[in-house]
This record gives structure tokens, C-alpha cells and sequence, in this order.
């Protein structure tokens, strides 16, 4: 296993930040072939998830995710991590924290157009951290089927 960290300078606004080129970079060091990456957001404000790149398509999904949440409380709250209220929590949690992609060749195996984004609820400037691991496969072809067979079959 491989593991890299990114990071990106958050302004404190509800943004998307672009994370493709990290993991592309963690694939490349990693010289593996083929395998799983996982993308682990240390900060539980901040959610990672594949989109398409597309400024609409981004624009709405933030929108969404701010609607879903109108009625709750975005006052500050006494935490030790130091980080938003309940409400970036949940905006964060629901959309997801982690995503794994497979990649062959070296190369990940989504469409062209998509691109791995952060999504960044936390209301205060600052570093956000990325644990990107790299799961090469175990090597060895694939069995005719694609896929691995259950153990005693």
C-alpha cells in the first residue's frame, strides 16, 4: 500500500475544489499497475465525491445540499477539533467522506469528463488534509469471468 497525503487551501466559502490531479499523482508514485484508490477528508466538514466536471452541475448539487439544510442552526459550537457547527457535519457526512476508484494501466478507470472533488462546508479559512491510498491489486490475470472466484468454487 501506498499512502499519500494532499492538501488545499480552503477560503471559508462553500466551494468545490478539484482533487483528480492528487490522486493521479499518488497512482503514478505508487507505480502499481492496477488496483484501488481510496480518498479519506481528515476534516468532517469536508466531503470528497465524483461529479462531472461541470460548473452547472456543481453549482446545483452545493445548492441542494444547502437546501436540505436550511432550518438547522449554523451557530458556532464549543468543539476540541476547533471545526463548524453541526450543521457542515451533517452537510459533509451525508455526501460522503471517502470514495475508492479502481484503476488498470496506471490509469483511473472513470469517465473523461469526471473529476474527484472536495466538497468544503467548513465556514472557517484554512489547510484541508486528504489521505490518498493506493491499493495495488494482488496481481496475476483475471479469471475469464473479470472478476475473482469465492474461495472453494
Amino acid at each position: 500500500m501506498h499512502v499519500h497525503k494532499a492538501y488545499l487551501n480552503a477560503t471559508g466559502k462553500i466551494t468545490t475544489y478539484t482533487l483528480t490531479h492528487d490522486i493521479k499523482r499518488a497512482v503514478l508514485d505508487a507505480k502499481a499497475a492496477a488496483g484501488h484508490v481510496c480518498v479519506l477528508s481528515t476534516q468532517a466538514t469536508t466531503a470528497v465525491l465524483l461529479l462531472e466536471n461541470d460548473d452547472t452541475i456543481k453549482k446545483e448539487l452545493m445548492t441542494h445540499v444547502q437546501k436540505m439544510f436550511e432550518g438547522v442552526s449554523d451557530k458556532s459550537i464549543s468543539r476540541r477539533s476547533g471545526s463548524g457547527p453541526d450543521k457542515f457535519h451533517l452537510m459533509a457526512a451525508l455526501t460522503g467522506l471517502t470514495i475508492t476508484l479502481p484503476f488498470q494501466q496506471g490509469r483511473l478507470l472513470t469517465h473523461p469528463q469526471h473529476e474527484v472533488f472536495a466538497l468544503d462546508f467548513e465556514p472557517k479559512a484554512g489547510r484541508r488534509e486528504f489521505i490518498i491510498s493506493v491499493l495495488p491489486s494482488g496481481g496475476g490475470a483475471a479469471p475469464a469471468g473479470g472478476g475473482t472466484p469465492m474461495p472453494g468454487r
